[in-house]
């Protein structure tokens, strides 16, 4: 006969006795106290472990998501921008093409380079398409030209192609070794040799002779490239009247202007501290009608001798 429910104990977990001393088992390596950890005490307690410090929680950085809310194109407007799309596709394969021809090419800021040479070192003819030139490539080829110093390509409203140089002005005219004239640019750049001066452009210098320069080579002394930067800061009204340039064995830099008056400017270093003071002087011979046999600025207060 079974037992009634309100007869019924609770289940009660059956208490196991404690072994004695003799047969405790030692706990296993991984279960042992630490030697700090404070011992149980007799009822079984025991000690609260030892506090440690709170650990810092790391921060999270925020992340950042790049979004752009597009708009939801009905089909008719898909299809409209796929159209604009293409025809933008097609207008730049068509104006790429070689047989299509396209705008002009014009030179500004030369005044000895032509624009047939400019057409041929960009390897073009008429009639051009400005849109498959390459502009780099056509700049590099200009700058071989040793009368271009700079050169610069842009598009210009409506068809145009410009092309801005800046050209090499000539300094003076040189002696060579070999019995030729070579004219030389202000930063030295030899333009071209010739066995014979062909125009009144520059003046000439004598007293010096160079070894046989090529188109494009670079003056390399310091005297002459003094001189050549004096004479590049000068107006172009008193620049030219100066008609020859002598050079002594000390390098001494004499300028003989037109109607016969000699400046002696003594070296490149000397010119280019005094070139304010020999405009000044050349403008009072011109305004005041001095007649003089030679001017000496190597002083510090130049020396007029007078006829």
């Amino acid at each position: 006969m079974d037992t009634p429910r309100w007869n019924r104990q609770p289940f009660r977990r059956p208490v196991v006795p404690d072994p004695p001393e003799n047969e405790r088992r030692v706990p296993p390596p991984s279960f042992r106290r630490h030697p700090e950890e404070a011992p149980r005490e007799e009822g079984g307690s025991q000690r609260p472990p030892r506090e440690e410090p709170p650990r810092k929680r790391r921060r999270r950085r925020p992340r950042f998501r790049f979004h752009i809310p597009l708009p939801r194109l009905s089909p008719k407007a898909a299809g409209a921008l796929l159209g604009l799309i293409a025809a933008a596709a097609g207008i730049y394969v068509l104006v790429h093409q070689p047989w299509f021809h396209f705008g002009h090419v014009r030179l500004s800021g030369n005044k000895y380079v032509t624009l047939e040479e400019v057409m041929d070192a960009g390897g073009l003819e008429e009639p051009v398409n400005i849109f498959t030139i390459d502009r780099s490539k056509m700049e590099a080829a200009l700058k071989k030209d040793v009368r271009i110093q700079k050169a610069d390509i842009s598009y210009s409203w409506p068809n145009y192609l410009t092309v801005t140089v800046r050209e090499r002005e000539p300094a003076v005219y040189m002696h060579c070794e070999n019995g030729n004239f070579a004219k030389i640019a202000y930063d030295g750049c030899v333009l071209s040799t010739e066995n014979a001066i062909q125009d009144a452009t520059a003046p000439l210098v004598t007293g010096f002779s160079l070894e046989d320069p090529e188109p494009g080579d670079f003056i390399e002394d310091a005297d002459l490239k003094a001189m050549f930067a004096f004479l590049e800061k000068l107006p172009a009204s008193i620049a030219d009247r100066i008609s020859e340039i002598s050079l002594d064995d000390r390098m001494l830099i004499t300028l003989h202007l037109e109607g016969g008056v000699p400046f002696i400017v003594g070296s490149g270093e000397n010119a280019l501290r005094r070139v304010d003071t020999f405009i000044s002087l050349c403008d009072d011979l011109e305004q005041k009608k001095i007649r003089a046999r030679y001017i000496d600025m190597t002083y510090e207060v130049p020396y007029i001798k007078v006829e």
